[in-house]
């Protein structure tokens, strides 16, 4: 009769690959992502530098020589006081002017608001 031995034999991790095992993944960054940050950063860039100009826009310069201050009436519009200033040009480039000067993002006037208006206009309103 013959007997059969089996032996199994187990092996332990070494400490190299027990430590590569707790490491966590590098990040690898391919060409695209490379590109969709570069393009991400430019875009957001370009967002808020045109946010800071639209700002920049709407703030009031203050009054120019010969403008003076009117107290808006119920009724009043910019388009009238644009037109008081001179009635026979046309009214939209010193209705835009009047606008950037007070930082006027509308064109809308509250009763009692000021607004710098030409001498002319002041003249002409009241």
């Amino acid at each position: 009769m013959t007997t059969t031995t089996m032996t199994t034999t187990t092996t332990m991790p070494t400490t190299a690959t027990t430590a590569t095992m707790n490491r966590p993944a590098r990040l690898r960054l391919t060409q695209r992502g490379r590109v969709v940050i570069v393009v991400s950063v430019l875009v957001l860039s370009l967002l808020v530098a045109a946010i800071g100009a639209m700002r920049a826009d709407a703030a009031p310069v203050g009054p120019p020589e010969g403008w003076s201050a009117v107290t808006a009436l119920p009724g009043d519009t910019l388009w009238q006081m644009a037109s008081a200033a001179n009635p026979t040009d046309d009214p939209r480039p010193l209705l835009a002017q009047i606008r950037q000067v007070n930082g006027l993002t509308s064109a809308g006037l509250v009763t009692g608001q000021q607004v710098w208006v030409p001498a002319a206009s002041a003249v002409a309103l009241r």
